[in-house]
């Protein structure tokens, strides 16, 4: 601990400040500005909202098999491709039980076209998934939570597309011949929807991972990240950080988010400790998922002094908030 004051001269005249105390530094825990961190999202209270299975606002944007609302449940129902009718209009029409809540801010799981519940699979990074909504449901869908002063985040998924993305569908059509090759990593031909074929998020056929170094593939991101910002979005979660390169996160998407709204905040899901990711800056935020484990392990049966030691493990080594 550095205690310390200013002493200013004039002539035969002095001047301490402060006069009766000192300021401090922490050596070991700085408080240092150097995070772009949205002052509204400190402390905001955050929502997080699976679209479909929040609520069915509209069953005429309904898939054509869904299950009963009301259950039951099995594991087959409640996967990948299992349907219950969730969708934008019933985020729009819950917004008083959202106010009720004292909600703040809503996070959304993928809400773009896909053929999955859970929209991770990306089909086109351009168009709400049909069975949401449409980009007017979207823009109803904004002024209504901005109206009551609830902001915006959307989850952005770059790691990797879905097979069905329009660049990966022409590899499968025309294999060597296809101008978007470069847009993932191919391993050899003829090309199948296999793991075999080319990289993927962990292995999975239908999550191609995308060549984030590609200019082109940067520059379809641009136009992703640009047009639903226009909307008045507040940030985005940006799903398997730790599977993209830093320089990705810190040379392109931090600035490129930032310079369309410098308020916007920008979380990334990473797992373990996240330090590096401050470090650059990435990120401003990352989800918690060391908070997590710490208080699973302590409503499982932990002690309360493995939950402090847990949770003061990344408290004294990320950025302290101000």
């Amino acid at each position: 601990m550095l205690n310390y004051k200013f002493l200013i001269k004039d002539g035969n005249v002095s001047l301490e400040y402060p006069e009766k105390s000192y300021f401090e530094f922490n050596f070991d825990k700085p408080i240092i500005n150097y995070l772009n961190v949205p002052e509204w999202s400190k402390g905001a209270i955050y929502y997080q909202i699976f679209p479909e299975r929040f609520k069915n606002g509209d069953k005429n944007n309904d898939p054509k098999y869904t299950y009963d609302w009301y259950g039951p449940y099995t594991s087959s129902s409640l996967g990948s491709n299992g349907f219950y009718g969730g969708d934008l209009e019933g985020v729009i029409k819950s917004i008083d039980y959202l106010n009720d809540l004292g909600i703040e801010a809503i996070y959304f799981n993928p809400i773009f076209e896909s053929l999955s519940s859970h929209k991770y699979d990306t089909k086109d990074y351009l168009k709400i998934d049909p069975h949401f909504g449409n980009d007017k449901v979207f823009e109803r869908l904004i002024k209504a939570l901005k109206d009551n002063k609830i902001k915006v985040i959307l989850d952005g998924v770059f790691n990797h597309s879905g097979d069905e993305f329009f660049a990966m569908q022409d590899i499968f059509r025309n294999q060597k011949k296809s101008k978007y090759l470069n847009w993932y990593f191919i391993k050899k031909f003829p090309v199948t929807k296999s793991a075999d074929s080319y990289l993927s998020w962990w292995g999975y056929a239908d999550l191609p991972k995308l060549n984030l170094d590609n200019t082109e593939v940067k520059a379809y991101i641009t136009k992703v990240i640009g047009k639903w910002m226009e909307y008045g979005i507040d940030g985005w979660r940006l799903d398997a950080a730790d599977q993209v390169k830093e320089s990705f996160w810190d040379k392109f998407f931090y600035p490129l988010v930032k310079g369309i709204n410098n308020e916007a905040i920008i979380s990334g899901e990473y797992w373990k400790d996240s330090s590096k990711y401050f470090e650059y800056p990435a990120f401003d935020t990352v989800m918690n998922y060391l908070f997590r484990d710490a208080t699973l392990g302590y409503v499982k049966g932990g002690n309360a002094s493995n939950f402090v030691r847990n949770t003061n493990l990344y408290l004294e080594k990320y950025p302290h908030r101000y």
